[in-house]
């Protein structure tokens, strides 16, 4: 058992954070959450991940993703930027 406590990612058996969206449904995504939080500049953001039945399968569906043609070509300088989109 896990310690979640402030951590949606493992709560939702979800350990890469992954998006709700046609990746995680392909993988086994049973629903979504959406968080709403302000930025810096006090406008609201909302994000939506997927919620995946266990943690197992949702760490299953994080390394799939990262073996998509899309991240194996990135340096290890490049992919954590291109992973969490900052």
């Amino acid at each position: 058992m896990f310690d979640v406590s402030g951590n949606s990612g493992l709560g939702h058996n979800n350990p890469g954070n992954l998006v709700s969206g046609a990746h995680a449904n392909k993988h086994g995504s049973i629903g979504s959450a959406t968080y709403i939080t302000k930025n810096e500049q006090g406008k609201e953001q909302k994000f939506t991940f997927a919620i995946f039945p266990s943690y197992a399968v949702g760490r299953a569906a994080m390394f799939a993703l990262l073996k998509e043609p899309k991240y194996l070509k990135l340096t290890l300088e490049i992919l954590p930027r291109k992973y969490t989109g900052v």
